[in-house]
């Protein structure tokens, strides 16, 4: 096998490496579509519900991990790129070369497999945060109908305390009036002293 069979073998697996992170990055812009999504439906909810908190610190953990991947597959390519740029211009060290790119090439379809693994996680954990946000919405739901309830009992209690204030007052009025006279009566019959 010649240099430049071998070249073209190196150049046609690298090629293969950029499509398989240029898919991944493809699917990278789902998954934070769907992050971003989730981060709405989650602070709509934030102030009524603990538990998605603990959830959203779960989904952050999990893209921060995701991108960290993402940087060393970058700087793995970078890599690479540099490796083809030396295998061109120095034709002398292509078979040294050669045996490290194949080595860098297996650490980057490991990360490229590893990312796969990772984003097939995150789709599954972005799945059952729907499925929780879902619940959050119906326990949500669930809460205002009581609210509501508890703000009728606040109502029909502030007009019975609006009521029984006015016969309160009605009594108290009466009684005044009634004491009024009964110490006119006292005083008209040498009971009680005149004031």
């Amino acid at each position: 096998m010649t240099v430049d069979n071998k070249l073209d073998l190196i150049l046609q697996e690298i090629k293969n490496v950029k499509d398989d992170v240029s898919e991944l990055k493809s699917d990278m812009v789902e998954v934070k579509a769907d992050i971003v999504s989730l981060k709405s439906d989650v602070a709509e909810l934030k102030s009524d519900m603990v538990e998605v908190k603990a959830d959203i610190v779960s989904l952050k953990s999990d893209v921060a991990e995701l991108k960290s991947d993402m940087v060393e597959v970058k700087a793995d390519i970078v890599s690479l790129k540099s490796d083809v740029a030396e295998l061109k211009s120095d034709m002398v060290e292509v078979k040294a070369d050669v045996a490290e790119l194949k080595s860098d090439m297996v650490e980057v379809k490991a990360d490229v497999a590893e990312l796969k693994s990772d984003m097939v996680e995150v789709k599954a954990d972005i799945s059952g945060l729907k499925g929780n946000v879902a619940e959050l919405y119906n326990k949500t739901d669930i809460l205002r109908m009581r609210q509501d309830i508890t703000n009728r009992k606040l109502d029909d209690l502030l007009w019975e305390v609006r009521s029984s204030r006015r016969e309160i007052c009605r009594d108290i009025h009466h009684l005044k009036d009634v004491t009024e006279t009964l110490v006119a009566v006292l005083q008209s019959h040498d009971m009680l002293p005149v004031l």
